[in-house]
């Protein structure tokens, strides 16, 4: 990517950039309950967004006349669209600073979606939200993806080839799409669709967050999330021996609680740190081990949890064979879960310093 100014990043909108699965689902229990058909059940937008079944053979299973059906589906929910989806409908929480950080390091933005124009409009024409240079909706084509030729319009209209672009969604139907453009293609779970649905297409890449689009394209320094979830309390005891604080207390400088918070990676955030474990831009520490302890590693980062930080911190990582990538333990000056009132499950931001 020496040529970002020639490079563009592709979106899809739905269950990408815009948390709209849950305003679909609102949409049809509210159909759904005005036509005394059966709710949706569990699984039901993966059903019609995974699998490309018709919603209405999803409640119904085979029926008659599935097109009078269809028909008065699409009818009832065009009625109820606009109010519920401006109530509802919001950016992902990382949406808008992902964007900024692609424009800002030089790329174009572009948004290919079957969805409508005022869809579109719930993020495009927020105030914090970069410009496009392209946006292609379901008024521009004919088809519907996994055709291309959304993608293959954006592409014409920028003025690249499919080697400088790459296309980020949520659905397999976006890998296949992005696939016969021949774009290279990064599916997000951030939509109904499982990780292990979207591997089945075989996308370059899987996230689980923009935040970590941005880390995988390698702009500045990792910034991930966690969920607080309880350890072991073998890291109280470690941080208590002399010669671990006489090593640990200088990087923080200061004392720090001793115990570790812990947190539970998605596995694209798992995968992306272990890639920048000993990465030369960011600030880290090898901690060289008394006889009888392992060796680990020691990240500078900042927390942010619950509207508070930065906070400053160390990750512990011991260099042990079994140690998990989906764990991550935080070094304090404070006990966070008490200072900040923090539960199990509670979502935490680490950003890693960088030099």
């Amino acid at each position: 990517m020496d040529n970002l100014e020639s490079f563009a990043v592709i979106f899809d909108v739905d269950g990408t950039l815009l948390d709209s699965m849950p305003t679909y689902l609102e949409i049809m229990n509210r159909v759904c309950h005005e036509l005394d058909w059966p709710i949706p059940k569990a699984g039901f937008m993966r059903e019609v967004i995974t699998y490309g079944h018709n919603p209405v053979e999803v409640l119904f299973g085979s029926i008659d006349d599935i097109d009078t059906y269809t028909q008065l589906l699409n009818d009832k929910a065009s009625e109820l669209w606009h109010k519920i989806s401006n109530d509802m409908t919001k950016p992902f929480p990382d949406a808008l600073s992902a964007l900024s950080t692609l424009q800002q390091a030089g790329l174009h933005l572009a948004i290919v979606t079957d969805s409508s124009e005022m869809t579109v409009n719930q993020i495009t024409e927020l105030p914090d939200c970069p410009n496009f240079d392209v946006v292609i909706t379901n008024e521009h084509v004919d088809t519907r993806k996994p055709s291309p030729a959304g993608i293959e319009l954006a592409l014409n209209e920028i003025g690249i080839t499919p080697d400088a672009a790459i296309y980020i969604g949520d659905s397999p139907a976006d890998i296949e799409a992005a696939h016969a453009a021949g774009v290279r293609v990064i599916g997000i779970t951030t939509g109904p669709s499982q990780r292990e649905d979207l591997e089945l297409n075989k996308p370059d890449y899987i996230i689980d967050t923009l935040s970590e689009l941005t880390n995988l394209m390698q702009f500045g320094a990792p910034k991930v999330y966690g969920s607080l979830t309880r350890g072991k309390g073998e890291a109280a005891n470690f941080l208590a021996v002399p010669w671990v604080k006489a090593k640990l207390e200088p990087l923080l400088d200061s004392h720090y609680y001793p115990g570790t918070a812990n947190l539970k990676l998605s596995p694209g955030a798992a995968k992306m740190l272990t890639n920048y474990r000993k990465h030369p831009k960011l600030v880290w520490n090898e901690i060289e081990p008394e006889e009888g302890f392992c060796r680990a590693i020691c990240h500078h980062v900042e927390i942010e949890c619950n509207g508070h930080g930065p906070i400053p911190a160390l990750t512990l990582v011991p260099e042990v064979s079994n140690y998990p990538d989906s764990k991550l333990e935080l070094i304090c000056k404070i006990p966070l879960r008490s200072y900040y009132s923090l539960e199990d499950g509670d979502v935490l931001t680490v950003h890693y310093r960088h030099h």
